[in-house]
């Protein structure tokens, strides 16, 4: 069974310093999403929601490091891992999503 999960491009800042505006999402089809740990931090200011997602890809995708990945209607921040998987020839990607919404 695979999932449908939304990569944007990020670019970081231009030569000047200015934030560069993202590219163009594109969807792709996740091998599998597992849940990881969420919480809630309450606090004088609001709520702090944290919430982290592993997404497995049986193949290289195009996806690196702070790119944002939609997962479950939630916008994360993507860090990327090589999967070695030792019941197949190849392994794939492993992106680690975390997204923190509410007070800072």
């Amino acid at each position: 069974m695979t999932e449908t999960v939304t990569v944007t491009p990020t670019f970081g800042l231009d030569s000047d310093g200015n934030p560069v505006a993202n590219g163009t999402p594109v969807d792709l089809e996740a091998f599998a999403v597992a849940p990881g740990n969420t919480t809630i931090t309450y606090t004088n200011s609001g709520d702090v929601d944290n919430v982290a997602f592993t997404v497995f890809f049986q193949a290289a995708v195009a996806i690196k490091d702070d790119d944002l990945i939609e997962v479950r209607d939630k916008v994360c921040k993507a860090r990327i891992q090589l999967w070695e998987n030792p019941y197949v020839t190849h392994g794939g990607f492993v992106v680690l999503a975390e997204s923190t919404t509410g007070a800072s």
